[in-house]
């Protein structure tokens, strides 16, 4: 809830305590993209390329937003041999060598001010016996806990989301030989 009474009254609702913030701040929000119509449940062959695991709906307010640290988990790790990053056709960013997270005085990618920008994060499945094993979920989340994740506003460094609050999992995909 976002209030103007000053901190330490009392809250509207039981389970929640009012918050103040400058008028103009920048903020970003991150979500599950809806028209996610791509990333359906189901089955993934071993040795795949580009198969789509997640969508996330980035929108920035204020000023646009440099993600600087991010990480993902997913029940089988080894099966994941790379992810690539995609803003509609085009591919914004790449971790390699089955990595799941990324931090760096670089941004990962740029979300511009003012905008909404949906990224779909693909990946490469490993084949059998190369770290993907027949059955293996590889279902991705974004986790959201606080350190886990950095967003830095582009036109203001000192403001910087630490966390989202909330973990954030595509659709469930099961590898097959």
């Amino acid at each position: 809830i976002l209030s103007t009474k000053p901190y330490g009254t009392k809250a509207t609702s039981p389970t929640t305590r009012p918050t103040t913030r400058p008028v103009g701040r920048p903020t970003l929000s991150v979500g599950v993209a809806q028209a996610d119509n791509e990333t359906k449940e189901g089955i993934v062959l071993a040795g795949s390329s580009n198969v789509t695991l997640a969508k996330y709906n980035f929108r920035t307010t204020g000023s646009g937003f440099m993600i600087k640290k991010l990480k993902f988990t997913t029940p089988n790790p080894a099966a994941i041999g790379e992810l690539s990053f995609w803003n509609g056709s085009n591919q914004i960013s790449t971790l390699g060598g089955g990595h799941l997270s990324y931090e760096g005085e670089l941004p990962l990618f740029t979300i511009g001010p003012n905008s909404e920008m949906i990224v779909t994060v693909k990946a490469n499945i490993r084949r059998i016996g190369e770290g993907a094993k027949t059955g293996a979920d590889v279902a991705l989340t974004l986790v959201g806990t606080e350190g886990e994740f950095l967003a830095v506003a582009s036109n203001d460094q000192s403001v910087r989301v630490t966390g989202l609050g909330i973990s954030l999992t595509g659709k469930s995909k099961v590898v097959r030989k």
